[in-house]
């Protein structure tokens, strides 16, 4: 026989649940993503066993598209995010030479509870798909999984660990697709389609001044072109000592692409100034007629003005060096006019060689 007090035993549980679903909509009016998750993550964190139980099933639906959005970013590097609840935001007007640096960002917002994506495997989750993006849009490579060491397997495992949502092992998921990525990612760049540390010597030997004899070539080429006002100083004729400084030294050797991008840089002249002040070397990254090239993402702007102006200083030093070679050169008396002033015996002689032979111990 029902009576009230039957039925209201049979509503209790049901009556807790819905003043508890009732809370959670008040609490959770207007949110989304990851920041849903963690108010139901907090939520959860009661001594209610019903409340927890409810908080924790809602939790694990609300967690699904979740899991479905890092395995599409994660193993496609593409975000399927019209509503932009995912804790991965992208830039789709920065130009892929700042992909790297600029166009993929962590929504702090959207972040998931650390107990269900820890910081790390977020981070980590983030670098793996800008590399697929690195990867797609600057070398070419559509199917980044293909020809990885870590082989297949490894991506099947992750993305079955993904889908059935193991927060557990989200963070050894994410390293072991990471792993295969960059790996992937350096067998790219440092292959001979791309030969980025050909570049990167080139940069050391030709911007840094590492090449001693093709900067010692170079100096001797441009001096006395670089000693004129800087009005006066044509980057065209500093284009053909920079060849033959090539032709002169065992630069002449290296790659013909490493040669094409070395060129003369002559700043616009603010008056009063000399060749010297106006000229430098720059390593062109970007290729003309080049649809894909990694180097200007790998290189880029920023990076090259820190070259620059390493360049300008190591330039000034070298300057400094060969013009006190120079001095030395002309100040260092030779055997036979020191034989010359003994036999000669004149004071006035003996004189001007102790003041050379002082100036030549002042040089060193």
């Amino acid at each position: 026989e029902l009576t009230l007090r039957r039925l209201a035993v049979w509503l209790a549980e049901p009556s807790a649940d819905l003043a508890t679903l009732a809370r959670l909509v008040a609490v959770c009016a207007g949110r989304g993503g990851g920041d849903l998750l963690r108010v139901l993550h907090n939520e959860g964190q009661t001594g209610d066993p019903a409340a927890r139980a409810l908080c924790r099933k809602l939790l694990s639906a609300a967690s699904a598209p979740l899991w479905a959005m890092l395995s599409h970013w994660l193993f496609e590097g593409e975000l399927d995010d019209p509503c932009e609840e995912f804790f991965v935001a992208a830039d789709p007007a920065v130009p892929d030479e700042y992909l790297w640096e600029m166009r993929y960002s962590l929504r702090e917002g959207m972040l998931p509870p650390k107990e269900l994506v820890p910081r790390s495997a977020a981070a980590a989750a983030l670098t793996a798909g800008k590399a697929i993006n690195f990867l797609r849009r600057c070398c070419g490579e559509a199917a980044p999984w293909e020809g990885a060491s870590a082989g297949s397997e490894a991506a099947s495992a992750a993305e079955k660990a993904l889908r059935e949502g193991d927060a557990t092992g989200l963070a050894r998921t994410v390293r072991a697709v990471g792993g295969v990525v960059n790996q992937r990612l350096m067998e790219v760049l440092f292959s001979d389609r791309f030969n980025l540390s050909a570049h990167l010597m080139a940069l050391k030997r030709y911007l840094l001044l590492e090449q001693g004899d093709f900067v010692q070539a170079l100096m001797d080429n441009v001096g006395s072109h670089l000693d004129q006002p800087a009005a006066e100083v044509s980057p065209f004729t500093l284009a053909g000592h920079l060849e033959a400084a090539v032709r002169a030294s065992n630069a002449e050797a290296d790659h013909p692409d490493v040669l094409a991008r070395l060129r003369v840089r002559v700043a616009p002249p603010a008056g009063g100034e000399s060749g010297w002040d106006v000229f430098s070397l720059e390593y062109a990254v970007k290729r003309p007629g080049a649809p894909l090239d990694p180097l200007p993402t790998v290189l880029d702007q920023q990076a090259m003005d820190k070259y620059a102006r390493a360049f300008a200083m190591l330039w000034r030093l070298k300057r400094a060096e060969h013009a006190v070679a120079a001095a030395w050169a002309l100040a260092k008396p030779s055997s036979a006019l020191q034989r010359v002033g003994r036999q000669s015996g004149s004071a006035t002689l003996r004189g001007v060689l102790q003041r050379m032979a002082a100036h030549r111990a002042a040089l060193a």
